[in-house]
């Protein structure tokens, strides 16, 4: 699928994680931003998934309610993580892939604190990333399947040889 296209259905995500967000508070939501960025690790080359990473971090700092530039710090960390594990992972979006996606949550929020106790930041911020990282961890596995399979899906009809010829137009 083509980069501007993945880019455009992740900005959709991050609105719908947005509304939500607001009206079941922010500890019940994934963390889909977290979860496009495990399919840009995952199924992606260094250079075509970092350029969709920068042309996401602009609205991710307007649309995810996290500490400005730090929580693009914690992105960028799991898309390097993310490409370690690139072929390394199960081909499919299962429990292998959720799990990971578990842990490049928790490595994000371990970023973010991490980056927040050395600039001695605020306590509160600090307690609700710590408060709020488990159950991210496990709601973002969870839609990590979810997001990952539907970016999949729509990578086979963008691009057929990455899967079936379903758009393939026959004479």
């Amino acid at each position: 699928m083509p980069t501007l296209i993945v880019v455009v259905v992740a900005w959709l995500m991050l609105v719908v994680q947005g509304a939500v967000g607001g009206w079941f508070g922010e500890w019940l939501v994934p963390q889909l931003a977290i979860s496009v960025v495990v399919f840009l690790g995952l199924e992606r080359t260094m250079v075509a998934g970092g350029v969709a990473l920068l042309m996401l971090m602009w609205p991710v700092e307007w649309l995810v309610g996290g500490v400005g530039g730090i929580y693009s710090l914690g992105l960028v960390a799991v898309f390097f993580m993310m490409q370690l594990f690139r072929g390394r992972v199960q081909g499919s979006w299962g429990l292998s892939r959720g799990i990971v996606a578990g842990l490049a949550t928790l490595v994000h929020s371990l970023v973010m604190l991490l980056v927040l106790t050395l600039s001695e930041s605020g306590e509160r911020v600090m307690a609700s990333i710590a408060w709020q990282m488990w159950t991210s961890c496990v709601a973002t596995a969870l839609a990590t399947l979810v997001v990952g399979r539907v970016l999949g899906r729509l990578d086979r009809l963008m691009d057929p040889r990455r899967g079936r010829n379903v758009l393939e137009f026959r004479s």
